[in-house]
């Protein structure tokens, strides 16, 4: 008794043209393996379509009698840096061109007020993206030096009185009595 060999056909996940994410194969009537957790390296997963134009979405359950291509549709997602210039760190932004960009928290820098973001590190262009551009880009902090009212008593009475920047040398003039 010989057995009747079993044909199967190719299942094939693909991306970005023609690159392959994932394929194998199955008989016709096999249950189609959906991937559910795709994830490329700088892309955000969108869905899958059975055309490379991404119009008909993917919707088999079982396997024909043919070869399955399954277009994996993706978004680029871009990158905003943040260059702290010394001061604390900020966690870049990522996500695709058109999203909601949300800004950081504003860093800090001992004695120093941070003045926003700047796409240049002369400061000439201030950042003012409110949305994701397709592009990857580094913003730097701009930074002023603090400016402190310092007040200095000797028994009970002011001495010395005057504003003073950060690490700015104060010369101290010794009291007479």
């Amino acid at each position: 008794a010989s057995s009747t060999p079993v044909v199967t056909y190719l299942v094939k996940y693909v991306y970005l043209g023609d690159e392959i994410y994932y394929q194998h194969s199955l008989a016709k009537g096999a249950a189609i393996i959906v991937l559910d957790e795709i994830e490329i390296p700088g892309y955000q997963f969108v869905g899958l379509f059975l055309d490379a134009q991404f119009e008909v979405p993917f919707d088999l359950q079982v396997m024909p009698e043919e070869d399955v291509i399954i277009y994996i549709q993706l978004q680029e997602l871009y990158t905003v840096a943040f260059d702290s210039a010394g001061g604390s760190f900020v966690a870049p932004f990522i996500g695709f061109a058109g999203q909601t960009l949300i800004l950081p928290d504003a860093p800090s820098k001992v004695g120093h007020n941070f003045a926003g973001w700047y796409v240049d590190d002369n400061y000439y262009v201030p950042f003012t993206w409110d949305e994701m551009q397709a592009q990857n880009i580094t913003v730097y902090a701009k930074w002023t030096v603090g400016l402190y009212q310092l007040k200095f008593y000797s028994d009970g009475e002011l001495i010395i009185q005057g504003e003073y920047y950060y690490q700015e040398a104060i010369q101290f003039i010794t009291p007479s009595k």
